[in-house]
């Protein structure tokens, strides 16, 4: 993912600069943005994506749990992810958390905290786009642009702590919102 890659070189640049005060780059939960009960399956989701040239492919398949096996496969490297569907008012939102740790030292292991991404997901025909919750709308300065929700500044990262119905609460308000989702990755059905 090239926007990605090119997030983590500015995030590094930033840090090692030393004369600017680092800035999160990623927003990540504690909590999921849907219970169980909230979760939705979308048949068009099912299958390969892939991305322009050097962004990897995304493979959706179906699991027992209302939710979705997610392999990312970026230069012969995979990731096992879960991915969960919801609806909040009229767009759909995708919750992708671990699946697999990949790690089999268990005091390493109990040093990662398993964490939420939030994405927008918009689905027409053969064209998947997701956008990733983006913290300009978590910096924003007065309570009435962005409501005050638990989180901690991390150096590069935007640790949200709040409750599942609160997360849910501030995603829906910026539903719409280009800079609270922008950039959305394009994705073509490859089968």
């Amino acid at each position: 993912m090239r926007t990605l890659k090119l997030l983590v070189v500015i995030g590094t640049a930033v840090l090692t600069a030393g004369c600017v005060e680092p800035s999160p780059l990623f927003v990540v939960s504690l909590q999921p943005l849907f219970t169980k009960a909230d979760r939705v399956l979308e048949p068009a989701l099912v299958g390969t994506w892939i991305g322009e040239e050097g962004m990897g492919t995304f493979t959706l398949e179906k699991r027992e749990d209302d939710a979705y096996d997610l392999l990312y496969t970026e230069q012969a490297t995979s990731a096992k992810l879960r991915a969960s569907l919801g609806r909040l008012g009229e767009s759909l939102f995708m919750d992708i958390s671990l699946l697999e740790l990949g790690v089999n030292n268990p005091f390493y292991g109990i040093h990662l905290v398993p964490a939420h991404t939030i994405w927008r997901v918009w689905i027409e025909g053969d064209v998947l786009r997701l956008a990733m919750l983006d913290v300009a709308p978590l910096k924003s300065s007065t309570p009435q642009e962005a409501p005050r929700m638990a989180r901690e500044e991390l150096d590069w990262m935007m640790l949200i702590t709040a409750p599942t119905q609160e997360l849910q609460e501030y995603v829906l308000r910026y539903a719409e919102d280009a800079e609270a989702f922008p950039n959305p990755l394009e994705l073509h059905r490859q089968n």
